[in-house]
């Protein structure tokens, strides 16, 4: 009797930090999570650092951010590198699948306005692995925690395939 044939995704979200990232081989098993510091930040660096993640964890699917014509505060080399991993992803001939942050609030609000934060907690809730990566409600003044990008790699996935 043959296995079922599981698709592993491999979520990667490029940040200021360098790249959150969450391996998942179905929505409920989290197999792998955590954040490739690239500093200082840099897209070959980044690319590197996402290629070691798809020849460690052979994914079937890559997701990644997508940037919607709102979003005017990404950065150029975020932008860039966003269109660099998708080259990647066909040169590896993996299925990419791009989230939008719409996507992901519509998923995990009920009506109301969803924060990272927020979101991030209702993840701890399913997944108590990442309860050592929470990080605090960031005042308007700070930045972003560097934590927040393992966050928003399993919340991309959440609101992809559920």
């Amino acid at each position: 009797m043959k296995a079922k044939k599981t698709n592993r995704v491999l979520s990667v979200y490029p940040n200021q930090w360098g790249v959150g990232f969450a391996v998942f081989d179905t929505p409920d098993r989290l197999i792998d999570f955590g954040v490739a510091y690239v500093q200082p930040a840099q897209n070959d660096t980044s690319l590197d650092r996402i290629m070691k993640l798809i020849t460690l964890h052979q994914p079937d699917v890559l997701l990644t951010r997508a940037i919607t014509q709102e979003q005017n505060t990404v950065s150029k080399r975020i932008r860039t590198l966003l269109k660099r991993i998708a080259l990647l992803a066909g040169a590896e001939k993996l299925k990419l699948r791009e989230v939008s942050r719409t996507e992901v609030q519509e998923y995990f609000s009920e009506g109301d306005y969803c924060s990272k934060y927020d979101i991030s907690q209702k993840l701890i809730e399913r997944y108590p692995s990442l309860a050592p990566y929470e990080f605090p409600v960031r005042k308007r003044w700070k930045g972003e925690h560097h934590h927040v990008g393992i966050f928003d790699a399993v919340a991309m996935i959440r609101a992809c395939f559920n």
